[in-house]
Order: C-alpha cells, then sequence, then structure tokens
C-alpha cells in the first residue's frame, strides 16, 4: 500500500512538473539528521542483505530552513536507486555535511556505474539506464523528481560515477538558517 501510494504521489510530481509548475516547497525550520537517519532506517529493514552505513557531520542543534518532506522524498530516490543499481552485499554510503554555505548530502554506491551519456539522461522523466531495462523495477521518475527538489531549494546536484565502479549522487543545499 505504502509503495502504490508513492508511486501516485511522484506521478503527481511528474504531472506537476511536465506542466512547468515547480513543485510545491513547505520551507520550516528543521534538522535535517533525524529525517535522513528515519529513511536510512527504513531501508535497512527492507534490504536487509544490503549494508548501508550513515555518516552524519553535522552539529545535532542546527536547525535548517527546509521541506522536510521533500528532503526525505529526495534521500527515499536516492537510496532506491542504490539499492536497484548495487549487487547485493554492496555497501551504501550516506554522508551528510556542511561545506562552506552548503548542506551536502552524498549517497555513494558500488553498483553498475553509468557511462557519460547515461549521466546526461538520468534527470530525464521516465529515463533507465539501458542495461537496466529489463530487470530493475521502477517508473523512472525518481532522479527527474530529485532534480526538481534540489532546484526548488536553489540547491546543486552532482553525479561522478564510472560504469562498472558505482556512482555517487552528491546533492548541495544552501544554508539559510532557521
Amino acid at each position: 500500500g505504502e509503495a502504490l501510494s508513492r508511486r501516485i504521489d511522484e506521478l503527481l510530481d511528474v504531472g506537476r512538473i511536465e506542466q512547468g509548475l515547480p513543485l510545491p516547497l513547505h520551507l520550516q525550520p528543521c534538522q535535517p539528521e533525524p529525517l535522513i537517519q528515519k529513511v536510512v532506517e527504513q531501508f535497512r529493514l527492507q534490504h536487509q542483505s544490503q549494508p548501508i552505513e550513515l555518516t552524519t557531520e553535522l552539529s545535532p542543534l542546527r536547525s535548517l530552513l527546509l521541506d522536510g518532506h521533500r528532503l526525505q522524498q529526495l534521500v527515499e530516490n536516492l537510496l532506491s536507486n542504490a539499492t536497484k543499481y548495487s549487487p547485493e552485499k554492496k555497501r551504501i554510503t550516506v554522508r551528510s555535511l556542511i561545506v562552506g554555505e552548503y548542506f551536502q548530502l552524498e549517497v555513494g554506491d558500488q553498483g553498475i556505474g553509468m557511462t557519460p551519456d547515461q549521466r546526461v539522461k538520468m534527470f530525464d522523466k521516465f529515463y533507465r539506464a539501458e542495461k537496466s531495462q529489463n530487470w530493475i523495477s521502477g517508473l523512472g521518475v525518481g532522479m527527474s523528481i530529485v532534480k526538481n527538489i534540489v532546484d526548488g531549494h536553489q540547491g546543486v546536484i552532482e553525479v561522478e560515477s564510472q560504469l562498472g565502479e558505482g556512482t555517487c549522487v552528491r546533492v548541495k543545499l544552501p544554508l539559510v538558517n532557521a
């Protein structure tokens, strides 16, 4: 039921994006660490054969102006991709820290990786890497939604990937103190 609800929400988000509408953001003071931790723990329960390592290098009292729901959605999509494209028993890392004037979140995997052409297309709606078309479930909208969430926060998203070696997605959201 929850998976179906998430897919419906994602399709509604894609509909908004298709219409040229921004994703609605409800910015409010929140601490990102507990939100990220919650999503990581859910993934640990759902994917017990996949070791997930969480590293946080933030002041635990720092509250930022963010949309907490959208931050969780972003982390869910990044972790979903990392688990889908990584073999079992391969480590996935989640790291959050403050870098200069940015809150930075990194999700890295030791999966199949991408070619430069795939990296260029990965934020397109309904795009799925060619090698994964037959064996990876999903609609191919998660990274498009992630990009729109990052854009809505006036952030930046960077992707490092090597074919056969894995991928690291780095999200940088400007620090706006609450």
